[in-house]
């Protein structure tokens, strides 16, 4: 959404993502969606409160993992107010400035706590240790995530400072 913003373009999207845009406090100046073809449902009420009380929930779960990234100090890219994941950049949680980094070493132990996180190389984002996160799933699934996360983390110092 930021090249579209930067370049003003209209991003023509799939209604499921499209009307999935929340709220978000971060990102007072994102853009908003224009639904501008009419919807195959026919129930006009059924669909208007889903996608409402959809929104709602997303806005939520984006609080709630924004909040346990920063009290954790591991950095994301703010900003977005629309879709089901958001960008962190774990290499800056593992490592201090300057030293070296093993992007094969945290993804080996992100699968070896269970966790899948879509390595962002995968998504145009050009720099190591950024991944993807869905944030949607029910909280207390999060938080179990979260607890395995911050094993990961600990664990990766851990051999970085030579102690595993």
């Amino acid at each position: 959404m930021r090249l579209c913003q930067k370049y003003r373009i209209c991003l023509i999207s799939d209604k499921v993502y499209a009307l999935s845009v929340w709220d978000n406090e971060e990102a007072l100046d994102a853009s908003e969606f224009t639904f501008v073809l009419p919807m195959d449902l026919t129930d006009d009420n059924f669909t208007n409160e889903y996608i409402h009380a959809n929104q709602a929930k997303t806005s939520k779960s984006y609080k709630f993992i924004t909040r346990w990234l920063k009290q954790q100090g591991i950095p994301y890219a703010p900003g977005s107010n629309s879709g089901f994941f958001l960008r962190v950049n774990l290499r800056a949680a593992v490592t201090k400035a300057g030293e070296n980094y093993d992007h094969e070493l945290l993804k080996s132990l992100l699968k070896k706590e269970k966790l899948l996180l879509s390595d962002a190389l995968g998504f145009s984002r050009e720099e190591l240790g950024w991944f993807g996160i869905v944030f949607t799933h029910h909280w207390t699934f999060m938080e179990m995530c979260f607890g395995r996360l911050a094993k990961v983390i600990q664990v990766y110092r851990g051999v970085r400072d030579g102690m595993a």
